[in-house]
């Protein structure tokens, strides 16, 4: 008599037995799982401030291809009163976004409401980020529209002129 179904009927029973005394494979910390009681990771609320950046973007988008300057400009002023950290890359969306609003400031012949929300922009954006550059390019743009053209040009050439710019990496081509 053959021991190959004796055998196959142990394996049957002892296999299921051996795999479920190996241990699993430990939680992926970057699909929500975490080891046994360590705290879930911070919440980073800088995402959700820059989806909500950019929807008052597309809002005011769609409300200036229906001619509705007025409310694109409210709906852009809203970004004032949000507090992001300056210390994150999300700032930068805010400050294109009140550059944005005074550019259409300017192009709605509001000048005087271009020139204040330019005022508050620069005095607030930190000196040497990214958000300063961004925040003098939309100020030397506004600027040309409220034609303004030698503020404009110091504030296009602030950092050429001011400023030491960053080194470029050689072209590779």
């Amino acid at each position: 008599m053959s021991k190959l179904p004796t055998l196959a009927a142990i394996a049957l029973v002892l296999f299921p037995i051996a795999l479920a005394a190996q241990p699993g494979p430990p939680p992926d910390r970057h699909a929500g799982g975490r080891y046994q009681g360590e705290p879930p990771p911070p919440l980073d609320a800088s995402f959700f401030l820059g989806q909500a950046m950019r929807a008052m973007n597309e809002k005011a988008d769609l409300l200036l291809e229906q001619k509705q300057t007025e409310a694109a400009i409210q709906e852009l002023r809203r970004v004032l009163g949000m507090e992001v950290p300056k210390d994150r890359p999300v700032y930068e969306l805010k400050v294109r976004l009140v550059g944005r609003l005074a550019g259409l400031y300017a192009t709605s012949g509001k000048k005087a409401e271009a020139l204040e929300t330019l005022k508050s922009l620069l005095a607030e954006v930190p000196t040497g980020s990214p958000a300063e550059a961004a925040a003098w390019l939309d100020a030397g743009t506004a600027y040309r529209t409220l034609g303004m053209p030698e503020e404009a040009l110091k504030a296009l050439f602030y950092r050429s002129e001011k400023k030491e710019l960053p080194a470029l990496p050689p072209a590779t081509g």
